[in-house]
């Protein structure tokens, strides 16, 4: 948790790792500057951030489908610099229960953010699973559910923000964008 006083550093961001770790799903299908993704992002991960930085993870960190897979994963993100805030992605299949994270993971550099929020200055970092926002391309009834129920949720951490602590929001979610296939 990030007190009051802390000194802050960097803030990044970065999402849709999918790492793969334990269950290999090859990412090179989408072209040859995914080989050895995971690689490169921790090197340029360890090259940037700073032991005092924060960075936001936005989703579809592992492709895993349950905690203990995910762990190998999660546990080269906790190798890096920083401190990490997660939010769930619409492909992070291992993330059942928030409660069974934070059990998992008790750094204070590992935080996970579902329906919540974090701390940061002035401002209250709120985070939850988002979906495919209303297009033409591709918005069904299930779409449509998926969506309002995530927009629901998401007003709980931003109205408890505002009404307690008075802060700047900066709300961030994994959404799907007008394009998507799946």
């Amino acid at each position: 948790m990030f007190e009051k006083g802390d000194e802050f550093m960097g803030l990044y961001a970065i999402g849709d790792l999918h790492f793969s770790t334990e269950n290999p799903k090859p990412m090179n299908i989408f072209g040859d500057n995914w080989d050895n993704h995971e690689k490169k992002i921790a090197d340029n991960w360890n090259e940037t951030v700073k032991d005092g930085d924060t960075v936001l993870v936005l989703g579809d960190t592992s492709w895993a489908m349950n905690l203990n897979e995910a762990k190998a994963d999660l546990d080269i993100i906790e190798s890096l610099p920083g401190k990490k805030i997660f939010i769930k992605g619409n492909h992070d299949y291992w993330w059942s229960s928030l409660s069974k994270i934070n059990a998992a993971y008790q750094s204070e550099d590992m935080n996970f953010i579902q329906n919540g929020y974090f701390t940061y200055g002035d401002y209250a970092i709120c985070g939850s699973r988002g979906w495919l926002c209303p297009n033409e391309v591709k918005f069904d009834e299930d779409d449509e559910k998926i969506y309002k129920s995530t927009m629901f949720f998401m007003h709980l951490p931003v109205g408890s923000c505002m009404w307690r602590e008075r802060k700047r929001l900066f709300s961030i979610g994994d959404i799907r964008g007008r394009n998507a296939a799946e």
